[in-house]
């Protein structure tokens, strides 16, 4: 017996179309998705459940009467660039739904455990708001044991010391180049750079590792940032919170203390001599505080060592959006290994004590570790260890 076929809006074909162009989705059925948009045939229920699946968005949306819009919260704060998303990737929308997944899981477990609340999430508010920039940035250097001036007496690896020192107060970071383990769904800088989940229980900060490692460094100080507030966000430039009257300025006025000590920055930049250009100036500048060319010209010029004509030079002649680190030609480290990196050991090692307790499946810890089966869930562990990421 034949199945029988069905009309679909070709609207929302077109737009399912244009969602398999980034992903895995085989040439077979992106054919059908064309003959289908082109009225040579219909599909059949069959068929339009296989896609969904394999491109993971509901089922019902293929019923729709136009294009869906979806409606995830962290969708109302904006993104780079001062522009609103009026129509996320299909990778923006499931990186968020996948790492959201992964917070309200920790977040309740830890509810259930008897967790205290979040000491480093809301500690504005907690450590009193009545204080100016400055104050604010030694509260939170306080929190983490960290002193004025870390970045640039640490020039090893900031982003990961500070990821261990967010972690050690609750707050998972995560960061991944491509949705989930797709390497062929590459994540967009120009779309996003970070987000922030602020919560009770369980804050999480996620990072698009195709960024520069010192823009990424620079990405995980702004989530920071949100996180002490008790604000999330989807990295932008504007975004003010509902709840408290907190500006994106002042998160930047925040971040610039946390970065840009006044005393240091003129230390810093009068060390470097008048025998450079500005750019050349700028650009060592930028490494010795760990972050891009394009953040620290904006700090001097907001403490008057450079123009603002100079800092759109800079704009314009350096890569502001960043790039993917280049990696080394002899190999890179152990897969698993940077898999517990970008998971989190202390998420990963939350999941394991669930699932050897028994309140979880260890099908749902292979979910949450984003791993296949049980061979892969060992090797993870195994390297989980003795990790020193």
């Amino acid at each position: 017996m034949s199945q029988v076929k069905i009309e679909v809006n070709p609207q929302i074909l077109k737009w399912v179309y244009q969602l398999s162009l980034n992903t895995d989705l085989d040439e077979k059925n992106k054919e059908k998705l064309d003959d289908w948009i082109n009225n040579k045939s219909n599909p059949t229920i069959s068929q339009l459940r296989r896609i969904s699946k394999k491109l993971k968005f509901p089922f019902g949306y293929f019923f729709l009467s136009e294009v869906p819009k979806e409606n995830l919260e962290l969708l109302n704060f904006r993104t780079v660039n001062n522009y609103e998303i009026s129509n996320p990737s299909r990778d923006l929308i499931d990186v968020i739904n996948h790492i959201e997944s992964k917070q309200v899981w920790l977040s309740e477990t830890r509810r259930n455990q008897g967790f205290e609340r979040n000491i480093f999430n809301g500690g504005f508010i907690k450590n009193g708001s009545k204080k100016n920039f400055q104050q604010v940035a030694e509260d939170i250097l306080k929190m983490l044991d960290l002193e004025i001036g870390w970045n640039i007496a640490t020039t090893k690896d900031r982003f990961n010391l500070l990821k261990s020192r967010l972690e050690n107060v609750g707050v998972t970071v995560m960061y991944s180049s491509y949705v989930i383990n797709n390497t062929r769904r590459k994540l967009n800088v120009d779309e996003f750079r970070a987000f922030a989940i602020a919560d009770e229980y369980a804050p999480f900060i996620f990072i698009n590792a195709n960024d520069s490692l010192n823009a990424k460094f620079f990405s995980l100080v702004h989530e920071m940032v949100h996180i002490w507030y008790g604000t999330s966000e989807l990295y932008n430039d504007d975004f003010k919170s509902p709840s408290l009257e907190v500006t994106e300025q002042d998160i930047n006025h925040v971040v610039e203390c946390l970065l840009f000590p006044e005393k240091l920055v003129k230390e810093v930049w009068t060390s470097i001599g008048k025998d450079y250009d500005v750019l050349d100036k700028v650009d060592m500048f930028a490494n010795d505080f760990g972050v891009s060319m394009f953040s620290a010209a904006i700090a001097l010029k907001n403490k008057d060592f450079i123009t603002q004509n100079e800092v759109n030079e800079i704009r314009d002649n350096s890569n502001v959006t960043g790039k993917e680190d280049k990696k080394n030609s002899s190999g890179g480290p152990n897969y698993y290994t940077v898999k517990v990196a970008h998971l989190s050991k202390d998420f990963i090692s939350e999941v394991k004590r669930s699932a050897d307790s028994g309140e979880i499946t260890y099908s749902e810890a292979f979910e949450l570790t984003d791993v296949k089966n049980q061979k892969a869930y060992d090797n993870l562990l195994k390297k989980l260890k003795g990790n020193s990421i």
